[in-house]
């Protein structure tokens, strides 16, 4: 065989491959394309249906309630026409991206890495001197602790298990740094968590201080004075520091209340106890058990409900929580 057949077989054997397999890669990708278009289509249409079923069942709840003359009305828990705060940018995602990470370096040994941002959740780490992680994400507001003001930071290690977790953020620097920060920097911030209140009890967060949906009456805009810590029946409530109690009874919207009062005329709230075990005029110390969690007066469920006061204005008790 002539070398010219021999150059005839290889191109026509190798043509029809390399075209076949350019077409299938196009192919591919406008049928993944397709998918994913009818795949939203598909979502639309189900999220469509489960409204119009909600519609109609809250009409029918509205329509015997109108027939019983009560006052009583049932509506949408959320107006999903109105949320503003979701972004469909964000749901996109894309092999072409290129997403930045950021790092930075910690900037003191013995660093506590926490499973939110307070010092009075649970130490999940320690993190060391000159350490390198990502950052993913901060907070919105500041906090000061021991005179330093700076956000909380949620950091991923670069350990085997890319461990996740919460850093105050004076203890974070940009760049790596060469000696270790002034010992009177640290003991602030220490002495200051000393001197913070303790967390009431131990249980899963529920709801936050501010504004949010009530969780009875379902409006939107309702101010929550307090925190929400979610627990069993009869999970110990503990004082968050020293004080005297001048409140101990039953409050018709609180249940079960103990209110104390500390120094700098500031008072910490415990509601919806099953238990109250403290009287009013009692002298107790931080951490003394003063109750039992529970769900009475105006609850949805065994929790308790915490708050900060100085005088009749309700503060941020994340503020105190150390």
């Amino acid at each position: 065989m002539t070398n010219f057949y021999k150059m005839f077989i290889i191109i026509f054997l190798l043509y029809p491959i390399s075209g076949f397999t350019g077409s299938s890669v196009k192919d591919k990708s406008k049928k993944y394309k397709e998918m994913v278009k009818k795949q939203h289509s598909s979502d639309i249409e189900r999220k469509e249906a489960l409204l119009r079923k909600m519609r109609a069942f809250m009409d029918e709840i509205n329509g015997v309630l109108r027939s019983s003359n009560s006052k009583t009305r049932i509506d949408m828990p959320v107006d999903i026409d109105k949320v503003e705060d979701i972004d469909d940018k964000k749901h996109k995602y894309s092999f072409k991206e290129n997403i930045k990470k950021v790092y930075a370096y910690i900037n003191s040994s013995n660093v506590n890495i926490r499973t939110a941002p307070s010092t009075g959740e649970r130490v999940i780490g320690l993190g060391g001197f000159a350490e390198k992680v990502e950052i993913l994400a901060q907070t919105n507001y500041m906090e000061t602790i021991g005179g330093i003001k700076s956000r909380w930071v949620l950091i991923r290690r670069s350990n085997a298990n890319e461990d996740e977790g919460w850093i105050f953020g004076a203890f974070l620097s940009k760049n790596k740094p060469e000696r270790k920060e002034k010992p009177q920097d640290k003991k602030k911030i220490i002495a200051s968590s000393k001197k913070g209140f303790l967390v009431p009890t131990e249980g899963r967060r529920s709801s936050n201080y501010g504004y949010r949906i009530d969780p009875i009456t379902k409006k939107r805009k309702s101010f929550h004075r307090g925190i929400d810590i979610a627990a069993p029946t009869g999970t110990p409530i503990k004082a968050a520091a020293d004080g005297t109690v001048i409140r101990s009874g039953w409050s018709r919207g609180y249940g079960n209340l103990t209110v104390i009062k500390h120094e700098k005329d500031l008072a910490t709230y415990y509601a919806h106890q099953s238990k109250r075990l403290v009287r009013k005029g009692q002298k107790v110390r931080k951490g003394q058990v003063i109750g039992k969690v529970g769900s009475t007066g105006r609850s949805t469920g065994p929790h308790l409900h915490f708050e900060v006061r100085r005088g009749r204005t309700a503060l941020n008790p994340n503020r105190f929580i150390r």
